[in-house]
């Protein structure tokens, strides 16, 4: 519910950092503790938490890329000239004719109109137009030319070169579907007029922008944030631990044991060293991540009547038992446990593909009737 209400104050107005900050400490202190009141003893990374699941995260979003992207989308309706009353009053009372990404910041702004501005330098590569009759496209300052917007790469000189006003439309210099450019009187002009040949004026045709992180060129909120948000690696291991069918405390189990983050006797000697880290299932060699799930006499056992995830789970469950509760359960008792979860989960569809479920794996789990109907 948190996240929700965020996401609506996100899609408003930047958010102060110290209100994002403690946001994310709540939400933290909730994942990690199931309470809100401490945020101590977090096992992975905040910003790996907010990758997608594929990249090694849980696939929550982080709220700073979040709330950029949604601010984004205000900027996107100025060029857009969205039919909005927002609009039309920024057109007339702030901007006054002048291009968006040149005007100054007024000392008496708002701070909402502060903050819209001060994403400008984020925006300017989402923003690119298709030259129409070039009424709406600023000469100097939109990107509309190959090379880029041309204030920012031939510099201040060129203005003064091209004999054209700072505040030049597209417009000035066309003629119907014909390009009317001053003579170039420098290289640099040249170089602009010779990449003309591949942009064509429509006479009578509106400028069209196009917002450069969308394949449909219109904004799009999530691919704006994943342009903007820090890619990882995928991780071949994604989809063993997060499918549609998964029981989802398994998986975040099994998601702390692929990161090798899960309290484990090896881990906890580190941080204090008097305590045993002998494996509490076997007795025998250090309780490290390897050797609970995959090499302890005791996993393996189970491992060998189901390979299935939630061995690892179950497992968990057990060595916590017994260190937490000194209560024991023998293999057997684990693989009837493991059967019984999966067979209630997959009762719990609401209708269960007897198709895609072979006698042989029906059989393994007491799934038998299911199939014979």
């Amino acid at each position: 519910m948190l996240r929700g209400i965020t996401n609506f104050w996100c899609s408003i107005f930047i958010l102060p950092k110290a209100v994002i900050k403690e946001v994310e400490k709540i939400c933290g202190a909730f994942l990690w503790n199931n309470s809100v009141l401490t945020a101590r003893g977090a096992k992975v990374n905040w910003n790996t938490v907010c990758s997608p699941k594929q990249e090694g995260g849980l696939g929550l979003k982080n709220l700073v890329q979040w709330n950029q992207a949604c601010i984004l989308k205000f900027i996107w309706l100025l060029f857009s000239k969205a039919g909005s009353i927002w609009v039309a009053w920024v057109h007339e009372y702030l901007l006054k004719g002048r291009s968006f990404w040149t005007i100054n910041l007024p000392a008496d702004a708002s701070w909402g109109w502060r903050k819209i501005l001060n994403l400008r330098q984020l925006a300017r590569r989402f923003i690119q137009h298709v030259p129409g009759d070039g009424k709406d496209i600023y000469v100097w300052h939109d990107f509309w030319h190959p090379s880029g917007p041309l204030l920012e790469v031939y510099g201040t000189s060129i203005v003064r070169d091209a004999r054209l006003p700072y505040q030049a439309k597209l417009a000035s210099v066309i003629n119907g579907s014909f390009w009317q450019w001053p003579p170039a009187r420098c290289p640099q002009l040249v170089q602009i007029q010779m990449h003309l040949f591949d942009i064509y004026p429509q006479e009578g045709e509106k400028d069209t922008v196009v917002w450069v992180p969308s394949t449909s060129g219109s904004f799009k909120i999530g691919q704006t944030w994943h342009w903007l948000r820090r890619r990882q690696d995928r991780k071949i291991w994604h989809r063993l631990v997060w499918f549609s069918q998964a029981i989802p405390k398994h998986s975040f189990i099994s998601w702390l044991a692929v990161l090798n983050r899960l309290s484990t006797r090896a881990r906890q000697k580190q941080w204090t060293p008097t305590i045993s880290d002998t494996c509490i299932l076997c007795n025998g060699s250090p309780e490290t991540n390897e050797h609970l799930f995959f090499k302890c006499s005791y996993t393996r056992r189970i491992w060998q009547q189901l390979s299935s995830m939630l061995a690892i789970y179950h497992t968990w469950l057990e060595r916590n038992r017994r260190f937490h509760q000194q209560l024991f359960k023998v293999e057997s008792m684990i693989v009837q446990d493991i059967q019984f979860e999966v067979r209630s989960r997959i009762l719990g569809f609401s209708q269960p593909n007897s198709s895609l479920l072979p006698m042989g794996i029906a059989c393994k789990w007491g799934l038998e009737t299911i199939v014979k109907h």
